[in-house]
């Protein structure tokens, strides 16, 4: 996976405000495709209507990130998605 990092870049050491490991948000990355189920989305509490909407888009999963601009057009929250099932952006 390849990962584009807003701020610092990692130089390891950690300390101190603004440098360091981890001082960078990750915003985009080049993703392995995994498939995200109904199962993914309960056990993260989505919400009805999410559960509902995925379950009719994918019937035997989707998989992200080939799958963004169907989810997106069938109503998916992607930012939830991202935020609470751990997945990464594409690069654009």
């Amino acid at each position: 996976m390849v990962a584009v990092i807003r701020g610092a870049l990692p130089d390891g050491y950690g300390y101190g405000y603004g440098s360091g490991y981890g001082s960078g948000d990750i915003v985009a990355a080049n993703p392995s495709p995994i498939t995200v189920t109904v199962d993914h989305l309960v056990s993260k509490e989505a919400c009805g209507d999410q559960v509902r909407r995925f379950r009719q888009a994918f019937k035997d999963g989707g998989v992200w990130p080939r799958d963004i601009d169907l989810a997106r057009a069938n109503g998916l929250d992607i930012e939830w998605a991202v935020k609470n099932l751990g997945l990464l952006i594409p690069e654009p």
